[in-house]
């Protein structure tokens, strides 16, 4: 399934440049005019923008406005919580707070904080994040997330990137469809194909509990 598109592009997960979840549509408030801008770090670009070849900030985009951000305001339409962001970006990209599908298997127990795994392929816990591996690579990854909040591990515990919540049921589903994804919308748990993965979330009493993201080619 591909992502909805928005003003003729597809909305960003991830900042090109900072590599966080902070981007939104903005508009400058005397013209009009729709651009995409990182809240973590200040890039923007226009809507459609091969970023390969265009690189620059809010105040490069802005350069007459002393304070731009004063210029300029979120623009029309749904803006997803952080918490929604990581769901989407998890989702649609396999990636959560230095976690990404695909990572060596170094890297990945790096970001969790485990010094010593099983050599052998399987599943590997720390805190409420389990990691699935097939030979040295990440093939899976599964957050729980109790209502009294999730136990992060790792270098998880202190990334600035978007993090999971057991967020209600509707918020969860709407915020999949407006990415372009059809999750189903009966029964405990909503089970669907996104590109190149799996995705399994559960709910318990109307919020998500837990998040199950693994690669197709599995």
């Amino acid at each position: 399934m591909e992502s909805a598109n928005r003003d003729s592009a597809d909305v960003p997960g991830v900042c090109p440049d900072c590599g966080q979840s902070g981007v939104c549509l903005y508009r400058v408030r005397a013209t009009g005019e729709r651009f995409w801008v990182c809240e973590e770090c200040d890039a923007a670009w226009r809507p459609g923008a091969d970023r390969s070849v265009f690189d620059t900030s809010l105040s490069g985009f802005l350069p007459a406005e002393p304070d731009p951000w004063k210029a300029i305001e979120r623009a029309d339409g749904p803006q997803w919580p952080r918490t929604l962001q990581a769901l989407v970006g998890l989702v649609a990209r396999g990636e959560l707070a230095g976690l990404a599908l695909g990572m060596h298997r170094i890297d990945a127990l790096a970001v969790v904080d485990v010094p010593c795994a099983p050599a052998t392929d399987g599943v590997v816990a720390a805190g409420d994040v389990s990691l699935t591996f097939e030979a040295d690579t990440l093939v899976g990854i599964t957050v729980r997330l109790p209502p009294t909040g999730v136990r992060w591990p790792g270098l998880m515990r202190v990334a600035t990137a978007p993090r999971l919540a057991p967020v209600p049921r509707p918020e969860a589903l709407a915020a999949l469809r407006d990415a372009g994804f059809e999750p189903p919308s009966d029964g405990r748990a909503a089970e669907f194909r996104a590109v190149g993965r799996r995705v399994r979330l559960d709910f318990d009493r109307g919020l998500l509990s837990a998040v199950a993201v693994s690669s197709t080619s599995r």
